[in-house]
């Protein structure tokens, strides 16, 4: 029903006095008609006789003046550089002077330390750097590429002493052996290899496990141990080239391995306590933590080891007897990183906040924090004493001092426009199409790069992801529409029939059919799976800017720079409607998630709303004062939109209510995708960023759930340690939330509990 009904609604009953109505109606009105009605029940003092006046005294001192839709207190959870060439990742080298870093083009370089001034850079075409080692001897830095080479980069003249392929497919894991003189090498497929550096020979374990390697560690007497995604923990050396499994296993990938004084290996993983090893016998000697502990970040020196969880906690343990020596909070964010100083004496804690805390070991003490410009910490590193670098989800890598956080250096990857985004639910992937020929594929749930695609046209011009997220349809400057398997990027199927460049992609839900529209004005309707001639749709006068299908896969939409938008019957390839209006080119639609009402978007600085199928007008929503280039409906009854200005708007649908503007300062829109089931918008700009930013809380009361109410609890937590005007708004959601949930356990049938409208909700 559209808000102004409920607005028509509540004054009706408030004028008749009609306050049991109105209370009843509290739980499954719009937030905006809710906070009207509990206004009205509060000046009129109403308390219902078989509720719970303290709940309704409550609720009343929440209410807010004046209306408006709650927002998280720093609404921008994170930042991917989507188009860009990033830094993948970095040592400093054991005299402090120098960075290496590895991109994920394959590109390494050296720069100097402090001020970042170039040393060298080198396009290797190893793939995106994966590992990184500085040899003991302090004359090499070993980079792991994602197709398998090695590559060797001197010290301090930054030349290029050897790339080899390694014999793996991709190097996930790398260290030297203590003579500097070989380079062990782990991989994706689970082969450990040892190369030698003087001849570029290797000799490959002839043992191999079934899963990734995740680490690697060499003993001062030569013996190497690896780590698994399967959990498990293996020994290898001259004599055992078979490898030896070490038990028992861990729950989850091995995330530590730290050989430690008195003959022990200290192996830890995202589940379950740490285990201290005997090198000698494999045996287990003694654990740390909990059965049910849960790290997500860990790190060693010679006389501690450390672990991190989500919650924000850092907790140290002694080596070699595991006692716990103490805990620091860190923040609530959680811990994304940690990192041991070379003597011990502090160790690095990285959130995905971006603050990064220096912990003194052992505890207590005062602990330094600072907060660089690298978004979230992807990984940190120190090589000296007073120095720690970060590696940020940016792509950023800064160098600063762990006395006061001085930076010392900074350097960021090269840039690149993001042309198009897409993503098939389900798959957890992102692919991000930049300028030229590239697709950059993203880790989604974790927000981590997962490499690039080389696709066979000149310049993409439009990209679609298809069910399952291992194939793709790519649509090229020189009128070429690909299929692609990803994440390879090896071609399946050309599909011919254009006549002009394409511009404009989209597939139906089941992804067995495309639409592509561009400068020759027609829609070509293909059938994935088949080379056939596409069915063509004729109509538009002028070229077609984009195509979007509706949820049922029976209608397509299409818009024109001829000024209208055609909503076409797929099975018949008939139009349904014309839909005249806009006054200049429409340039973006949209269906809603019932396929109801479409959203179309123009360069006259406007967006339409129109009922389907028949194509009746809902709404013109003005605000925008730039030309429309994405919209997308995010669930919970919002419509976003992005202009050419990089402006993002939210709207109520139906009624086209604005409830937000905001900036980017990054160039013209160039995606938006709502993820985590609506909770966050995803959106990319020209300038190569791609920003997640929580959603305006709009979600109707009776429709949410305990975990919503949660999710509501943090939010509130957040702006009430921001100390802004939103935590009002928080507190009466949180009230509203409590009232509805407990208002449902009340109706049911048979609740949970003999009394269960006395469920509480509130309390810690």
């Amino acid at each position: 029903m559209p808000g102004t009904a409920w607005d028509l609604i509540v004054r009706r009953l408030a004028a008749q006095g009609d306050y049991e109505t109105l209370s009843r109606l509290l739980f499954s009105a719009p937030l905006k008609a809710s906070c009207t009605i509990t206004g009205i029940l509060k000046a009129s003092g109403y308390l219902p006789p078989d509720g719970d006046p303290e709940f309704w005294r409550w609720l009343y001192a929440a209410v807010p003046d004046r209306f408006r839709y709650p927002e998280p207190a720093d609404d921008v959870r994170s930042t991917l550089s989507g188009g860009a060439v990033q830094y993948s990742r970095a040592v400093v080298d054991p005299t402090g002077r120098f960075l290496a870093a590895g991109c994920y083009d394959g590109t390494i370089e050296l720069r100097k330390i402090p001020g970042g001034d170039l040393v060298c850079t080198h396009p290797t075409g190893a793939g995106n750097i994966l590992a990184a080692a500085c040899s003991p001897d302090r004359r090499w830095v070993a980079f792991g590429g994602g197709r398998g080479q090695l590559c060797v980069m001197e010290i301090p003249g930054g030349q290029l002493a050897r790339t080899r392929d390694s014999g793996v497919s991709a190097i996930t894991a790398l260290t030297f052996m203590p003579d500097s003189r070989q380079v062990v090498c782990g991989g994706v497929d689970g082969k450990i290899v040892l190369v030698r550096l003087q001849d570029g020979r290797c000799l490959q374990f002839s043992g191999r496990p079934s899963s990734a390697v995740t680490g690697l560690a060499v003993t001062e007497s030569g013996m190497i141990f690896s780590g698994h995604a399967d959990g498990t923990v293996r020994s290898w050396s001259s004599m055992e080239p078979q490898g030896i499994r070490l038990e028992p296993d861990h729950q989850g990938p091995v995330l530590l391995l730290s050989p430690a004084p008195g003959g022990l290996l200290v192996t830890g993983s995202a589940q379950g306590p740490l285990l201290f090893r005997d090198q000698d016998s494999r045996g287990l000697v003694r654990t740390a933590g909990s059965p049910e502990m849960a790290s997500t970040a860990f790190a060693a020196s010679r006389e501690w080891v450390a672990a991190g969880n989500a919650e924000g906690t850092v907790t140290l343990y002694g080596v070699p007897d595991s006692r716990e020596i103490c805990s620091y909070p860190v923040h609530r964010s959680g811990v994304s990183a940690l990192c041991a100083s070379p003597d011990g004496s502090w160790c690095a804690a990285g959130s995905r906040s971006g603050m990064v805390h220096i912990l003194p070991v052992p505890g207590p003490g005062t602990p330094v924090f600072f907060t660089g410009r690298t978004e979230g910490i992807r990984n940190l590193s120190a090589a000296v004493p007073g120095t720690v670098t970060c590696s940020g989800w940016n792509g950023a890598l800064e160098v600063r001092s762990t006395d006061d956080g001085t930076l010392l250096l900074r350097t960021e990857g090269r840039g690149s426009s993001v042309i198009c985004m897409s993503t098939a639910p389900g798959s957890g992937l992102l692919a991000v199409a930049g300028s030229g020929r590239i697709i950059h594929l993203w880790n989604l749930p974790a927000r981590e790069y997962r490499g690039m695609v080389e696709t066979y046209t000149p310049g993409i011009t439009a990209l679609v992801m298809l069910s399952g997220g291992t194939a793709a349809a790519v649509a090229g400057s020189d009128g070429s529409l690909f299929i692609i398997r990803l994440p390879e990027g090896t071609l399946i199927r050309s599909l011919q029939g254009h006549t002009g460049s394409l511009s404009a992609l989209a597939s139906d839900p089941s992804s067995t059919l495309l639409a592509a529209g561009g400068w020759d004005a027609f829609v070509y309707l293909h059938k994935v799976d088949q080379d056939n001639s596409p069915v063509i749709l004729h109509g538009h006068t002028s070229p077609v800017t984009s195509v979007s299908f509706s949820p049922d896969g029976k209608l397509l939409v299409s818009t024109s720079q001829d000024r209208t938008a055609r909503i076409w019957n797929v099975t018949a390839g008939i139009p349904c409607a014309v839909l005249p209006g806009h006054q200049h080119v429409v340039s973006a639609s949209a269906f809603s998630p019932d396929g109801t009402i479409l959203a179309t978007g123009s360069w006259d600085h406007t967006i339409r709303l129109w009922s389907v199928p028949d194509g009746a007008t809902i709404a013109v929503l003005k605000g925008h004062r730039d030309r429309i280039s994405r919209l997308v409906f995010t669930g919970n009854g919002v419509l976003a939109s992005g202009d050419e200005r990089g402006v993002l708007g939210l709207w109520t649908v139906p009624d086209g209510e604005l409830i937000r503007f905001q900036e980017s300062n990054a160039g013209r829109v160039t995606g938006l995708l709502p993820v985590r089931d609506g909770r966050e918008l995803l959106s990319a700009y020209e300038q190569g960023h791609c920003i997640f930013r929580d959603l305006p809380w709009t979600k109707i009361p009776a429709e949410c759930t305990p975990d919503d109410y949660a999710r509501v609890r943090e939010y509130l937590a957040d702006a009430a340690e921001a100390d802004n005007a939103q935590e009002q708004p928080w507190q009466w959601i949180e009230a509203l939330l409590a009232g509805s949930l407990r208002n449902a356990v009340a109706l049911c049938h048979d609740p949970p509990m003999a009394r269960g409208y006395e469920i509480e909700l509130a309390g810690d």
